[in-house]
């Protein structure tokens, strides 16, 4: 059976607008069952993790380090048999191949079987972030679901929002910073500091008391002592007079 997409190439692309409606409605259909496959594979991941632990939750909780093992010890042999199933012969993995080609094959079976990386990486998630997998239902549960059930509410308020969101990226970036120039992280955060420390005193009418001395918590790029800006020590926990 011809498909829309074959008769569109074969008229060159030329199309109507009754074909791209058709070309819509394919690729509607073809986006929902690979989501409902998406969540299949999250659903057998949680049976085959529920196999270890149980259902039931009772007494102490799971220690987070043995839920995790557990999630480790269920999707191992799932997300081999996932590569073997999106493997095809043109990205195959085999010896002697030029480093461009062997880069080429390694990229496309990460891209393929990204729906199986980002089931686990949801449920390490939900199992770090203090939730329960004895407590999940199979036939329910989503990664969308996993992800509010251990996500604080975000502040009704639309500029606390803004800066909840601003702290977490500037945080986000300088530790990534840091796993490669630990120097730079460091002096990008004292930036940071210098001008919260400069908003604050604009804010108080407070002028910087340099020999005040302040304990300044930064991500951990190096042991270089207390953190200086060009106008000494940050002040951002001043002691009340």
């Amino acid at each position: 059976m011809t498909t829309i997409q074959q008769t569109i190439a074969k008229a060159h692309y030329v199309a109507t607008e009754a074909q791209v409606e058709q070309l819509a409605s394919a690729q509607y259909a073809a986006s929902a069952q690979a989501e409902s496959h998406n969540l299949t594979y999250l659903r057998i991941v949680v049976v085959r993790c529920q196999a270890e632990v149980g259902t039931k939750r009772r007494g102490r909780a799971l220690a987070v380090d043995s839920a995790l093992a557990v999630v480790e010890k269920a999707t191992e042999p799932l997300y081999a048999a996932v590569l073997r199933g999106v493997t095809t012969q043109d990205i195959v993995a085999e010896p002697g191949l030029e480093p461009a080609e062997s880069s080429r094959r390694a990229l496309e079976r990460n891209r393929r079987s990204t729906f199986a990386r980002s089931a686990k990486t949801t449920l390490v998630n939900y199992v770090k972030g203090g939730g329960d997998i004895r407590g999940l239902d199979p036939e329910t549960v989503t990664k969308a679901g996993l992800r509010a059930a251990v996500t604080p509410p975000e502040p009704a308020n639309r500029d606390e929002r803004i800066m909840e969101r601003a702290q977490g990226a500037i945080l986000r970036a300088i530790n990534r910073q840091a796993r490669g120039d630990p120097a730079a992280a460091q002096a990008a955060l004292e930036g940071v500091i210098a001008a919260l420390q400069e908003r604050l005193e604009a804010m108080t009418g407070e002028q910087p008391d340099h020999g005040a001395i302040t304990t300044v918590a930064v991500p951990p790029v190096r042991d270089r002592g207390p953190s200086r800006t060009r106008v000494g020590v940050p002040q951002l926990h001043r002691s009340m007079r």
